[in-house]
């Protein structure tokens, strides 16, 4: 693949980053993928965060939207982005959508995001009594409900609630 990680710097080469963005894109040059190690850590504030320094070209994304920031449960396919299987939640910022497990999207969920911005994401607890039947998209089986929410520099600029027995 694509990715290299150096210390806490993560870098993504696509082999078809020469600009033309109607060139065919072949399976090695379909977006760079890194899912951390961890789990993430619930009602500790964010859990990571990412520093765009670079939102590549769009010829780099087989949807011209480049870089997504997300979570996942351990049952999360390693070959699938955050946001487009069941138990998973992304937001992409090329196009400031929100991908919430098989098929559930928002577009316009976030703000426009800018070399230089930092992204980050965070987990909360959702207490039993206020906890609601998530239908369709991540995770809506049953299992503990959390508030996935997501910051730019610092600010957090939109949530969702989020089911899956396997986050915490």
């Amino acid at each position: 693949m694509n990715v290299s990680v150096d210390g806490d710097l993560i870098s993504y080469a696509s082999s078809n980053d020469d600009g033309d963005p109607h060139q065919a894109l072949d399976a090695a040059s379909f977006p760079g993928l890194y899912i951390g190690g961890k789990p993430v850590p619930v009602d500790r504030g964010l859990a990571f965060e990412v520093e765009i320094l670079d939102k590549g070209s769009a010829a780099a994304s087989w949807d011209g939207c480049g870089i997504s920031v997300g979570v996942c449960s351990k049952r999360h396919p390693l070959d699938f982005h955050p946001g487009f299987s069941s138990e998973s939640v992304a937001f992409r910022i090329g196009d400031r959508s929100l991908f919430k497990g098989n098929g559930g999207m928002q577009r316009g969920f976030g703000p426009k995001v800018e070399v230089g911005d930092k992204i980050g994401v965070g987990v909360r607890s959702v207490p039993k009594q206020e906890q609601v039947r998530l239908g369709g998209g991540a995770g809506s089986g049953g299992g503990n409900q959390a508030l996935v929410y997501f910051t730019r520099n610092g600010k957090e600029f939109g949530s969702t609630k989020f089911q899956c027995a396997y986050l915490m």
